[in-house]
């Protein structure tokens, strides 16, 4: 499947290309891609079929404007499940959602609707509508499980390949802010004169922990270094720098090696994210 390895298509014209081979896999007549932008309603992102070009430009003009609420249809029942399902007759399936179909003209005999899952992340729900008739089925049939297993694969690249196009698109917007705080930094420093030396490391610091509060949306950053000391005893973890409310009470502080969550990572050397720092063991009110 396609999709991973283009980066430099537009996002839109690769997601058309996925949906165009999982119709193909799957012997599917349309497909649909709704996306949660909200958390409380699924977006129309992306819509291709088997009919001729005019119709579908027609159909998907028809479907973007339109929002789905998660307790409407079949796609709001499997994001808000994450799980998948396959409709054999969607006349008889009580959380079909028949307005839209009709409203873009498109009659839904059977229909196999997916969660594009990332991690935790639920990104929205990939729709797959008429399995097409064939030789031995010309008045079509439903989609198989073989189908379900097919379109499930295709599905996890497909949601690999938005969250990697969202992850980027969230890169290139801190990017921006980043560039505009370094430059507002830069107009706000007042120059030194020539043969001036270097910062020292504690101005470096003290500059990029407000940056590392705007990247992060975050109330306060600080940086930590430990002092080994003359002796094991003498070991200190001292705040060199800190940005925000409590930053110059952050400076004052200093810690016993191993002593919060700051000792902790200096000690194990590992990151980590706390959600509740009022449920963590490790975590020392001193900052």
């Amino acid at each position: 499947m396609m999709g991973l390895a283009a980066g430099d298509a537009a996002p839109e014209v690769m997601l058309d290309q996925m949906l165009l081979e999982v119709l193909d896999a799957v012997q599917g007549d349309a497909a649909l891609v709704m996306l949660s932008e909200d958390g409380g309603s699924l977006a129309f992102k992306a819509a291709k079929g088997r009919m001729p070009a005019a119709d579908e430009a027609q159909k998907r003009a028809a479907l973007k404007s339109r929002r789905l609420r998660l307790d409407q249809g079949v796609a709001g029942l499997v994001m808000r499940g994450g799980e998948g399902v396959v409709v054999a007759d969607a006349s008889k399936e009580p959380s079909f959602k028949d307005d839209i179909a009709r409203e873009v003209g498109y009659p839904v005999r059977n229909l196999m609707a997916l969660p594009l899952v990332c991690g935790e992340r639920r990104l929205g729900v990939l729709e797959i509508l008429n399995k097409r008739p064939d030789a031995s089925h010309p008045g079509g049939t439903a989609f198989s499980p073989d189908d379900f297993e097919t379109a499930k694969a295709m599905g996890a690249l497909m949601a690999l390949f938005l969250e990697r196009a969202w992850m980027r698109k969230m890169l290139e917007k801190k990017a921006g802010e980043l560039t505009g705080l370094l430059r507002a930094l830069d107009l706000a420093r007042p120059p030194k004169p020539s043969g001036a030396p270097p910062p020292d490391a504690r101005e470096v610091l003290n500059t990029l922990t407000p940056l590392a509060c705007a990247l992060t949306n975050s109330e306060g950053s600080a940086v930590a270094l430990l002092d080994p000391g003359a002796k094991p005893d003498e070991a200190r973890i001292y705040f060199l720098a800190a940005a925000g409310v409590k930053k110059e009470a952050v400076t004052k502080v200093s810690l016993k090696p191993g002593e919060g969550v700051v000792g902790w990572v200096i000690s194990k050397g590992e990151s980590v994210l706390i959600q509740d720092v009022s449920r963590d063991t490790r975590f020392s009110g001193k900052v």
